[in-house]
């Protein structure tokens, strides 16, 4: 993402393929990694052109809060069980 926000869309497209690349390889028939990788395929595609500017603050706040365990209102995300 990086690469799109500075307007490096090949770039962003190229990584993001080739990481939707790898992660086929090593999912044999998993449904869930072919899934993943579907849709790192598909945003691929969506990271080769420009987009708006409030559409790529969207993308960077719902990444940071999946890598943080975040839900989408910021809220912490609860363990099972826990």
């Amino acid at each position: 993402m990086a690469a799109a926000c500075t307007g490096q869309f090949d770039a962003a497209s190229q990584a993001l393929a080739g990481v939707a690349r790898r992660v086929g390889e090593y999912a044999g028939s998993d449904p869930a990694m072919l899934g993943v990788a579907a849709e790192l395929d598909q945003e691929a595609a969506t990271f080769a052109a420009p987009m708006p500017e409030m559409s790529l603050k969207e993308v960077h706040y719902a990444a940071s809060n999946t890598m943080r365990a975040r839900t989408a209102d910021g809220k912490a995300v609860k363990r099972p069980g826990a």
